[in-house]
């Protein structure tokens, strides 16, 4: 599967407007985490989903689910790391688990 078909899933399969195909999200620094274990919303998604947007830094969770913000200390400190220095356009990071 390639970004495009990704990017194709996620706007088209994802139900809310804002992230519909046509539509533009504000330049803003944007964060997207994926747990590499997530079968519900698949990394490859959340890849695609931050290629789309050049605002957009995705990062990977090792070790974590759905919503590894819950549960692993790394999606925590990854959070807190963007918070604290938010950049547009800041690429893909994998990250290692707790």
């Amino acid at each position: 599967m390639t970004v495009g078909d990704v990017c194709h899933v996620v706007t088209t399969q994802w139900p809310l407007p804002r992230y519909q195909a046509g539509n533009t999200l504000p330049a803003r620094p944007m964060l997207v985490l994926s747990g590499e274990a997530d079968v519900l919303t698949p990394p490859a998604w959340g890849q695609g989903f931050a290629a789309a947007y050049l605002s957009a830094r995705w990062i990977q969770i090792a070790n974590a689910g759905h919503a590894p913000t819950l549960s692993n200390p790394s999606a925590m400190r990854a959070v807190a790391d963007f918070l604290a220095a938010p950049s547009l356009g800041a690429g893909s990071t994998p990250q290692s688990g707790r």
